[in-house]
């Protein structure tokens, strides 16, 4: 996932901008202060990469206003590779030499150690700075940090490219193996480069340790969890840079991001960046907004999404498609494979922004943020708590608007909205429904708009007992300035059907216990009588058991799953996906097998 000799005139130029006692508490927030400056005028692109290059390196050179409270890393260091890569014949010479210092192997004695495949030699120390934990339980010479490293980059470069199909690298008799050095980078997790030779091979590069990184859920402890993902993270970077040469610049960190939690869904590093302007925290933000003016770590969501809802063989093939529309813009890129499923962006949109909404408040709270922090109030992201209510407002493109109804729960009414959106733009409309606040249990509604982009719709849910309901403005456009939108919400009575009965909602309402071992019941409603099938998908997107093939009625049901496949056999522990179908209405949840 995720240099040397500073020139003397430029470090003085440097110390001079902003505050010199200033300092940062988040990769994010240094991010954030270089791309402001740079637009001011006050660092040149040149200057900038070098004091990224410095966060990333070296910190003893790195002016004191950029200096971080505590190690706080950038993810990858591969998009400074790129940015490098691209700029390198144009940039200041003295400042390209001191990059290239920054990517040259550090000097000492290195050691070797061949992965149990073959294809990984691993390049370690065991004295100096970049020395590896020496601790060797098997007393075989080779530490056991460097073991369980290779073993890492086995399983990913296995996971990744036999079991789910991205792209090998191209290991050939005469370049068999790829080489992995382990060294300190206080800055960064790693990063992954370009070789010579052959064509599309490259070289990665991960901490020597991972001591005083976020921390993570990793069972081995915080340490081996972070070398985890970043080993996956990495190699997900050498299947992109094979497969389609980088063509996506900084999208690449949403789908490498992404395959860490497919290929160690144990670990949760990721949680560590959704507070800091990902969808879910900041869905006013576009996708493609913040300083790399592309998706980054925090906007795996995106990507999680599409695998969730289709597949991962979807991501497999957005990739496939990648290796020959290289010159296509990445959002035209994931609107064609949408359409190759049968969807749009203006459906997936909708969802997706609905989806952030009614899993973010679990995601933030498991990344240790309390409720207040969850929704910020303001007149993009509305907190409401009396009706009826009635406000303008305006969405930037790839985008979306949360307005959180608290204190609705009242037996017998519905919540009703009547929205009328900018008649030119690609807006979206859904509707949330958080039955409890601890659990957040809950169902989410599309909401249909008009050639007009307005409608009136009543969310056909009973608020007795219900915490809170969210309606989410959505703005599909690839590019583009903010749109305006105008709401009116209230409460009214409660939709019947013609027998006086609630109308039910389509949705799986969660499978208890989950995790589970070794079984669980899987709970869902239908809203109407239909020909209705349930199953059950692993995170390759092979379908593994059918629970449900039959017409059902409308109502609530349940069935238990005893953790086996078709034919009778126990499954691996790991994440499962289980996909409902019942007439044209489809819907997805994550269930968690653990042994």
């Amino acid at each position: 996932m995720q240099f040397r000799l500073m020139l003397g005139i430029l470090a003085m130029s440097l110390i001079m901008v902003g505050s010199a006692s200033a300092a940062v508490d988040s990769a994010a927030e240094f991010l954030e202060m270089v791309q402001t400056q740079v637009d001011r005028g006050e660092l040149t692109a040149d200057e900038a990469l070098l004091i990224k290059f410095q966060y990333a390196f070296d910190r003893e050179k790195l002016p004191e206003q950029y200096q971080p409270t505590w190690k706080a890393p950038m993810k990858c260091g591969t998009p400074l590779v790129m940015e490098f890569m691209q700029s390198q014949g144009r940039m200041d010479s003295e400042i390209a030499a001191t990059i290239e210092g920054y990517l040259t192997l550090p000097e000492g004695n290195r050691l070797n150690y061949w992965a149990p495949s073959h294809l990984f030699r691993l390049n370690y120390q065991v004295s100096g700075s970049n020395a590896v934990p020496p601790a060797d339980d098997n007393a075989n010479g080779v530490p056991d940090y460097v073991e369980l490293v290779a073993e890492y980059m086995d399983y990913s470069l296995d996971y990744e490219c036999n079991t789910l199909g991205f792209s090998m690298p191209p290991f050939q008799a005469d370049a068999a193996y790829m080489t992995v050095t382990l060294q300190n980078l206080d800055g960064i997790y790693g990063y992954t480069q370009p070789v010579g030779y052959p064509t599309g091979m490259t070289h990665i590069v991960l901490d020597n340790d991972f001591v005083g990184y976020a921390p993570n859920d990793d069972p081995d402890g915080n340490e081996l969890g972070a070398a985890k993902v970043t080993a996956a993270h990495e190699f997900k970077h050498s299947t992109q840079y094979v497969g389609s040469n980088w063509s996506e610049g900084g999208w690449n960190e949403v789908d490498a991001t992404w395959a860490e939690e497919i290929v160690y869904p144990m670990v949760n590093d990721y949680l560590n960046y959704l507070p800091f302007g990902s969808p879910i925290s900041s869905p006013t933000m576009a996708l493609d907004g913040g300083s790399t003016g592309t998706g980054s770590y925090e906007d795996c969501v995106w990507q999680h999404y599409m695998s969730q809802t289709h597949g991962i063989q979807f991501v497999v093939d957005y990739y496939d498609y990648r290796k020959t529309h290289q010159g296509q813009a990445v959002m035209d890129s994931y609107e064609q494979m949408f359409a190759t499923y049968g969807s749009d962006l203006n459906i997936a949109w909708a969802n997706f922004t609905a989806w952030n909404f009614a899993c973010g408040a679990r995601s933030l709270a498991d990344a240790g943020y309390e409720e207040d922090d969850l929704y910020p109030t303001g007149s993009a992201q509305k907190t409401m708590y009396v009706y009826p209510d009635d406000h303008n407002g305006y969405v930037a493109h790839l985008a979306a608007n949360f307005i959180r109804c608290l204190s609705v729960d009242d037996a017998g009414k519905n919540m009703k909205i009547t929205f009328n959106g900018n008649d030119n733009a690609r807006m979206t409309l859904s509707a949330v429904v958080n039955v409890s606040y601890s659990t957040h249990a809950g169902v989410y509604y599309t909401i249909p708009l008009d050639s007009n982009n307005d409608a009136v719709f009543q969310v056909p849910y009973d608020l007795d007992g219900v915490y809170s309901v969210g309606f989410v403005v959505g703005n599909a456009a690839k590019t583009g300035t903010n749109m305006s939108y105008s709401v009116d919400i209230e409460q009214v009575d409660a939709v019947v059907n013609g027998v006086g009965d609630e109308v039910p909602s389509f949705t799986i309402a969660g499978n208890y216990p989950n995790p589970f071992n070794p079984s669980t019941a899987i709970k869902f409603n239908l809203s109407g009588a239909a020909a209705t099938q349930l199953d059950i998908f692993d995170l390759s997107g092979r379908k593994v058991r059918t629970l449900v093939q039959a017409n059902l009625g409308a109502g609530e049901h349940t069935v238990r799953w005893n953790g086996q496949d078709d034919s009778g056999r126990s499954l691996a522990s790991g994440t499962y996906l289980a996909k409902l179908r019942s007439g044209e209405q489809v819907t997805t949840h994550k269930l968690v097998l653990a042994k």
